[in-house]
């Protein structure tokens, strides 16, 4: 079994280096710009040589490397069906990752959209170069200072995805990676549940959902990202009841509809304080889902 990597430890590196020579207000980062001057200066034999989109049919994203006279030429490419710029940020720090991370491991990377949001131990290398090309973009102490104190909603959101130009997912992910508040981000297609993220705190208390390993997990019938045909807004949000999507605990419900991916992206935020009694779900705390396992780890 390969050892793991430390991705956190290599992207921090960088944003040290940036943050001295750019400064702190220096967002979005330029990944293309960046990895090519990155790479000939600190592997003059070994670096990325072109980063540019192709035609890549069911891929968002490719890492190449070819040998030539004793030396190795890295060629990253991303799918020139993509038009949203926060995604191509995201696939060229994904791509970069495994540069820094895995080029003593292989030389061909083929990256799905999949493999894109893949934070689990099935796929350990997309995981890591996920875990590189989040902490690249948004900065752990740099986002702390834009979310704040502030009560989380879309607006504020909308003002990470912006400064960081990545997806509405990968911020939403992020903040649960370090919030103390009690959340658990959802994602469904055709009312099931695809994967589900719960904040250590959340988790701790007994909020989580199980995806792997397990049958499908329909979405609550009475949630807003259940109501998907029957409201004309992509966003939406609303405070529950109990019952709703815990039957001892009121929840804030904010969901988002992509049409484009067909996905519906839900971000529960539940009181601070847990019930006295909070009710497990059948799975003992141990079975925790994978991407914690990971990021635990980190």
């Amino acid at each position: 079994m390969r050892e793991p990597k430390k991705p956190l430890k290599v992207a921090n590196k960088i944003i040290k280096l940036l943050d001295l020579v750019l400064g702190i207000e220096r967002y979005p980062v330029d990944v293309k710009q960046l990895a090519l001057d990155y790479s000939r200066k600190k592997f003059p034999n070994d670096y990325i040589q072109v980063i540019k989109g192709d035609n890549l049919p069911g891929f968002e994203g490719a890492l190449y490397g070819k040998k030539k006279n004793n030396e190795f030429r890295w060629l990253i490419l991303y799918n020139n069906q993509i038009i949203k710029p926060e995604r191509i940020n995201f696939t060229l720090a994904h791509e970069f990752g495994h540069y820094l991370l895995h080029r003593d491991e292989q030389i061909l990377f083929e990256c799905s959209q999949e493999d894109l949001s893949r934070f689990d131990d099935y796929a350990q290398r997309e995981t890591e170069a996920n875990a590189f090309a989040s902490q690249l973009l948004m900065p752990l102490h740099d986002f702390r200072k834009q979310v704040a104190t502030n009560e989380l909603n879309f607006d504020l959101m909308e003002h990470c995805t912006s400064r960081y130009q990545v997806s509405l997912t990968a911020a939403t992910l992020k903040w649960i990676e370090f919030t103390a508040k009690r959340a658990m981000m959802v994602v469904s297609r055709d009312e099931y549940i695809l994967w589900a993220r719960s904040s250590q705190s959340a988790f701790k208390s007994g909020v989580y959902i199980k995806t792997v390993d397990c049958p499908p997990v329909p979405v609550p019938e009475k949630s807003l990202a259940n109501r998907r045909s029957l409201l004309s807004v992509s966003k939406v949000e609303t405070q529950h009841a109990k019952g709703v999507w815990r039957k001892n605990e009121p929840v804030k419900e904010l969901t988002v509809f992509s049409d484009k991916f067909d996905l519906v992206i839900t971000l529960l935020i539940f009181p601070d304080e847990a019930p006295s009694q909070f009710i497990q779900d059948e799975e003992e705390p141990e079975l925790m889902d994978t991407y914690q396992k990971f990021t635990n780890n980190l």
